[in-house]
């Protein structure tokens, strides 16, 4: 199978030879790896000069998302692309550690309490505090991500053969 091109009502432009259409175009049960191919016959034209993908993105028939996508367009292999995170799906629960530097008095009168046993963390005076941009290293603060922890990741393309059929996106693609 290959995509499919909704042209959307009244949304097409004609400046000189340039042309300017919507499209909903709506994927299918099959993603090949490198994206799917775009003919510019698909949209009656001789050639494509860009497909900006980002003019929403959607489900069809109303069916609840079960992962983010990013598209792209390859204009050199006139392909729509399709990405998501690398570990898509919902996000983990994780938790981060705390470090309190010891032997260290806090200014004034004012003492910072930390009970580890009864997870408290506070201080005696009623206005909290904040260490904004602190080096857990000297100043304490919450220890930096390690080994297991979330942390940022490169986007990654959706896996060969995926069923996309419930993907429906609106693109703009200019051509002559």
């Amino acid at each position: 199978m290959a995509l499919s091109f909704a042209e959307v009502p009244g949304a097409r432009s004609i400046s000189g030879t340039i042309r300017e259409t919507f499209y909903d175009i709506t994927f299918d049960s099959a993603y090949p790896t490198g994206g799917e191919a775009v003919d510019p016959g698909d949209v009656g034209l001789a050639a494509i000069f860009g497909l900006d993908p980002n003019y929403g993105q959607g489900l069809a028939s109303g069916v609840a998302a079960t992962s983010a996508y990013v598209l792209t367009w390859d204009q050199v292999n006139g392909k729509l692309q399709v990405f998501t995170t690398a570990g898509s799906g919902a996000l983990t629960a994780h938790t981060h550690d705390l470090l309190i530097i010891g032997g260290q008095a806090a200014a004034g009168t004012d003492t910072v309490q930390a009970a580890v046993g009864d997870v408290i963390f506070g201080k005696e005076e009623a206005v909290n505090a904040t260490i904004v941009g602190a080096d857990s290293a000297t100043k304490g603060g919450v220890v930096a991500a390690s080994a297991g922890s979330v942390a940022a990741a490169a986007l990654a393309e959706v896996t060969n053969g995926s069923d996309l059929s419930t993907l429906k996106i609106r693109a703009r693609i200019v051509g002559i």
